[in-house]
């Protein structure tokens, strides 16, 4: 499993918890948040492989990766890097047959960019589950838009 972003890791701690080969990315320039993520592991005796990795950058270490489920928890954030990301998450599936991105998606604002750059990308969506369905009212009430969790493939090209 492959934490995309991993920021403060809690979805890659937990698979790692449970026994899952798991490796932890976040941007490669930023080594203090990858240096918290390597103390985070030390202290819950996890041994997850921690890797520098920034989305829509080509890294040599990038073209040997094949990850089976990648998982990206609040990664669709600002719009800006959101190109970057679905490169990136194309680009780790596509040679990987069966390989999965699974998200969260929170709509802010109504605007469909993220449909837009899936298609651009050839990625589809194959499972979408509205988080306010098994959310407490208490919590979803206090929340504007919608929440999904989306499981998206790659569209690999018809022979």
């Amino acid at each position: 499993m492959w934490g995309l972003g991993a920021g403060t890791s809690l979805p890659g701690l937990v698979a790692a918890k449970v026994g899952s080969d798991v490796t932890l990315t976040d941007v490669s320039r930023r080594t203090e948040v990858l240096d918290n993520i390597r103390k985070t592991c030390e202290i819950n005796n996890l041994n997850c492989e921690i890797l520098g990795l920034t989305w829509g950058e080509w890294d040599a270490p990038m073209f040997s990766l094949q990850p089976k489920i990648v998982l990206g928890a609040d990664v669709l954030y600002d719009a800006k890097d959101f190109d970057d990301l679905f490169a990136t998450v194309a680009f780790l599936l596509r040679d990987t047959p069966d390989a999965v991105f699974i998200t969260t998606y929170h709509d802010r604002s109504g605007h469909h960019l993220i449909e837009y750059l899936m298609v651009k990308w050839s990625l589809n969506c194959t499972k979408l589950l509205d988080a306010f369905s098994f959310m407490p009212s208490c919590k979803s009430s206090n929340l504007s838009g919608n929440i999904q969790l989306a499981e998206i493939v790659y569209n690999h090209p018809k022979a």
